[in-house]
């Protein structure tokens, strides 16, 4: 994760071929952890390392941006 200048936290993470998915940004580094722990489940099955363990109510909305994969030069500029 992480916290870009403005204070808002950049959720991401890599499908399994290793392309970036691009899961959102959010107000809090909570809302962006659990959006990369669904993401994660989603990907990877119930057996996948995360955050915090799953629960009954993991279904709470968050916003849902449109999940594209993308390569690595878009996000050099975030970065730096």
């Amino acid at each position: 994760m992480l916290r870009r200048r403005r204070g808002r936290y950049v959720a991401r993470t890599r499908d399994r071929k290793g392309k970036r998915i691009w899961l959102g940004t959010f107000d809090t580094a909570e809302e962006a952890t659990r959006r990369y722990d669904s993401e994660t489940r989603r990907l990877r099955g119930p057996s996948a390392i995360t955050n915090f363990p799953a629960m009954s109510d993991d279904r709470v909305p968050l916003p849902a941006p449109s999940l594209h994969a993308v390569d690595e030069h878009s996000f050099a500029a975030d970065e730096s």
